[in-house]
């Protein structure tokens, strides 16, 4: 799960997300852009006239000389005298505006006003209902007040304007018996459509989308309980051996020799280094020799992982000796192109005395061997189970430093706990993204005792726009390689 505090230290999940949930995000976004687009064309298109009005009383012009307190002399004296006359006009005409707004506003909004433009628009021809509707603002330290009114008729509105004003005008003068009023200009004539404005409704339509789709991504991402980091995995008590990205053309690293890769694939390289030293460092006097490698579900890369290692191991000067033990749907054979017909499941039925280098193929990478299988036995627990299995191991542990297993699934299944009892440890491979922690959980109560053979998981798949391992971006930058590497994508791992 990803909380806003991971979202806060690295906005880069952000896109992650948007990534993961792009066809999400892309329907709510284009559902967005489809309201928008019908609520353009069903929306009844308003146009918006508007008249600025002047509040002024002429009668301020009369002011003389009086209270400037400067008797004229000469020229002088009367252009310093007119200079005071027009400030204080200026100030006085600011003062008696500002405090008449708040009466011109309850004025051209009272019926009187309302009856009289509905007179004036009936005299022009217009008839019931009169739809329109308007507003007046005033700023601040100014004279000047707008009458805007909207209305779904661009006639109407250019009316109503008029009509108001003139209304609003006259019964001011009445009631006052001094003229305020006056308009500054005609009622402006609207060329087009105030609302809806289509690319400002489009736009709305377009944030409102993303933000949704966004929101849903992130509601279902908290509502995720697979793991996708190792914080998800601490409440278990589990050792964290290290983690392998997400990457394309797994494959490839099966095709060579070597443990090392020019390309995007040296960072499933470099993380498989991280995870061999670090069990190394778990006995380093008294070394882990025979290791399963197992997983939760199917599907989790435990085949790969445990390739990767041997690799890891025999390019340490180790010898290393893979055994395919998923004797239901053994994968080894078929995902290292071997051949020939021997295997485990032959060599463990066949006379005793037989040699197990008929069944091993020798030096797949160097100072790695494996044992594949072919045939699919009816009973492969009690195969597991059986003497003729631990007699094998024992006689391998003489010729080699290192035995991997690669087994079966675990999760309600008694192959993986059958290995369990007769090795050193066991790996636990946990796939991000789809293993549950439920599962994890009701794998460690169905393995019981065996947990403490459990030396560590390896998280698999991660992906590299997740948390704190992005990383693995710069593992994969120009800074290391001297060379331009391609972005490490996320897909489903074809090894089981």
């Amino acid at each position: 799960m990803i909380s806003i505090r991971e979202i806060g230290e690295n906005p880069r999940l952000i896109w992650g997300l948007l990534r993961k949930y792009w066809m999400l995000v892309l329907l709510t976004v284009l559902l967005g852009l489809g309201t928008a687009l019908v609520y353009n064309h069903c929306a009844t298109p308003k146009y918006t006239s508007t008249i600025s009005l002047l509040i002024w009383n002429r009668d301020m012009d009369k002011i003389g000389m009086t209270g400037t307190g400067i008797e004229p002399h000469d020229s002088n004296d009367l252009q310093v005298n007119e200079i005071i006359r027009y400030n204080n006009l200026v100030v006085l005409s600011l003062q008696v505006a500002q405090r008449l707004v708040p009466a011109f506003r309850k004025l051209i909004n009272s019926t009187v006003v309302a009856k009289a433009a509905a007179k004036k628009l009936y005299n022009q021809h217009f008839t019931k209902p009169l739809k329109y509707s308007f507003e007046c603002n005033i700023k601040m330290n100014s004279c000047i007040m707008d009458v805007i009114v909207t209305s779904p008729d661009p006639k109407l509105a250019v009316a109503a304007a008029s009509a108001l004003t003139e209304s609003f005008a006259a019964e001011q003068e009445r009631l006052m018996h001094v003229k305020y009023i006056q308009a500054i200009t005609p009622a402006s004539v609207p060329d087009s459509p105030s609302w809806p404005r289509k690319k400002v409704v489009l736009f709305l339509g377009l944030l409102a989308g993303l933000l949704i789709g966004s929101a849903v991504a992130f509601c279902f991402e908290m509502l995720d309980v697979t793991v996708k980091t190792f914080d998800d995995v601490k409440p278990l008590k589990l050792l964290h051996l290290g983690m392998v990205p997400a990457v394309t053309d797994i494959e490839n690293l099966y095709r060579t020799k070597k443990f090392e890769h020019p390309g995007h694939l040296h960072v499933v390289v470099d993380a498989i280094r991280v995870i061999n030293t670090t069990i190394d460092f778990l006995r380093v006097n008294n070394p882990l020799q025979v290791i399963a490698v197992t997983s939760a579900l199917p599907n989790s890369g435990k085949t790969t992982n445990a390739i990767m290692l041997a690799k890891a191991m025999g390019a340490a000067q180790k010898r290393v000796l893979i055994i395919d033990c998923d004797l239901r749907k053994p994968q080894l054979r078929k995902v290292l192109s071997l051949s020939g017909n021997e295997g485990m499941v032959q060599f463990l039925m066949s006379p005793k005395g037989t040699d197990p280098d008929q069944s091993i193929h020798k030096d797949v990478f160097p100072g790695v061997d494996v044992m594949a299988n072919l045939l699919i036995p009816p009973n492969p627990t009690e195969l597991l189970g059986a003497r003729q299995f631990r007699e094998m191991l024992e006689l391998f542990k003489g010729n080699y430093d290192c035995i991997l297993l690669d087994c079966p699934p675990g999760l309600n299944m008694a192959d993986a706990m059958v290995i369990g009892n007769i090795v050193d440890g066991i790996v636990l491979v946990i796939e991000a993204g789809h293993t549950k922690i439920g599962d994890l959980e009701h794998l460690l109560e169905q393995f019981g005792a065996l947990r403490a053979k459990i030396i560590g998981t390896i998280l698999n798949k991660v992906s590299s726009n997740h948390s704190k391992y992005s990383y693995y971006y710069y593992y994969g930058g120009t800074k290391n390689r001297g060379e331009a590497q391609p972005e490490p994508e996320t897909v489903s791992d074809p090894v089981c």
